[in-house]
């Protein structure tokens, strides 16, 4: 089953309890997602053979995720995001579940 963008920012959204979007806007999650992927991409460039020299600049809302972006990799970049968005947060019990879910990320590469 093929992922989409818009699959990856429900799932960050569902993981910080922000269905309303009221943390963070879809367009910025995209931008974290974006990030992940470019990482995800320079630790696993075996995923991307024949894409290598694509840059992710943009996802563009409801586009579908590369290919190698399934099972274990989706919850890699979701999880990237969920960090993301844990980090803008100064309580120290948010931040702590975004240190938490960075780890859970790199772990599943």
């Amino acid at each position: 089953m093929a992922r989409t963008v818009d699959d990856a920012v429900t799932e960050v959204r569902k993981a910080v309890t922000d269905p309303s979007a009221r943390r963070d806007s879809d367009a910025e999650i995209r931008r974290y997602l974006v990030d992940g992927l470019n990482i995800i991409k320079s630790q696993r460039p075996d995923l991307f053979l024949g894409a290598y020299g694509t840059t992710y600049e943009t996802l563009a809302q409801g586009a579908a995720l590369p290919t190698a972006i399934s099972g274990q990799f989706f919850l890699s970049l979701v999880m990237y995001g969920v960090a993301r968005v844990e980090f803008k947060d100064e309580e120290s019990a948010d931040r702590a579940r975004g240190e938490l879910a960075l780890k859970l990320a790199g772990g599943l590469l």
